[in-house]
């Protein structure tokens, strides 16, 4: 993969990537990680699709426009950073990944505050098109209501058809199609015990099947129209498949979250695109 985005990583993972990646990846990190809380955003790039000296990380004024509009982001679980595509006639970047809070309702102000510094600098409004192409890996924590259960209360979670709505509204996509939305697009089934600190997730075992936590969390987001995602799919095996019902984490699979990867297949030159 040309870049992965993972959340929720430790100061440990980080270092443990950068060494046993050094020769064929770049490890970035944002500048203010939290090793305490072992839940920080990073991203791994490839060196042969991107120019790694190019890199100049963005998070600090992407959490600026959080707070702007209201928002806030924990320390770790914003990274945002620019970087030039490898080749000569590439395009720059504004590439995130961003772990939300547990009912996602810091998604949406972080999503408008990278379209907008996407949107920053020569080539931005006044130049017809965003000066970075964005592209984001969240963790967004957005909630579905399966067919005959009571509907997400938006005041409380968000919900993911809000979400794309949002996205649509902004000149921007998620990478799962309409044909999977949105219970092909689940990436969580998570029924926690009572033995562990957070007793708001926990299940009991006879309500698995009504309130275990089963949504469409994680996407890829990026501009409508100048990209196409192809080949979506989910792994929470570590063999390329998902188990519809396996509960996680599980003895193969150390996440709660299932694996999200996509092949973004450009169908415009990305900063052409206005929105």
């Amino acid at each position: 993969h040309d870049a992965v985005f993972l959340q929720e990583a430790s100061a440990g993972l980080v270092e443990a990537l950068g060494r046993e990646l050094a020769d064929t990846h770049l490890v970035v990190a944002p500048a203010a990680m939290d090793s305490g809380r072992a839940q920080n955003s990073v991203a791994v790039l490839s060196r042969a699709a991107f120019d790694a000296s190019t890199v100049h990380e963005l998070s600090a004024e992407a959490a600026a426009l959080v707070a702007e509009a209201g928002g806030a982001v924990a320390p770790g679980d914003l990274l945002a950073f620019s970087v030039k595509g490898a080749g000569e006639n590439a395009p720059e970047y504004l590439l995130a990944s961003f772990h939300g809070d547990t009912n996602g309702l810091q998604t949406a102000p972080v999503v408008r505050a990278l379209h907008a510094l996407a949107r920053v600098g020569p080539g931005g409004p006044e130049g017809g098109g965003p000066r970075l192409v964005l592209v984001a890996g969240l963790d967004a924590n957005t909630h579905w209501a399966a067919p005959g259960a009571p509907p997400v209360d938006p005041a409380k979670s968000y919900p993911v058809e809000a979400f794309a709505s949002d996205l649509e509204s902004l000149g921007l996509a998620t990478c799962w199609p309409t044909a999977s939305r949105w219970q092909g697009a689940r990436t969580t089934h998570i029924s926690r015990t009572y033995l562990q600190p957070q007793l708001n997730k926990a299940c009991r075992a006879r309500d698995v099947a009504t309130k275990a936590d089963r949504n469409p969390k994680d996407h890829v987001v990026f501009p409508a129209g100048a990209f196409v995602a192809v080949g979506v799919q989910r792994d929470n095996t570590g063999e390329g498949t998902f188990e519809d019902d396996a509960s996680l984490p599980t003895v193969r699979w150390p996440s709660d979250h299932a694996l999200v990867s996509v092949e973004l297949k450009a169908v415009v030159p990305p900063w052409k695109v206005n929105k």
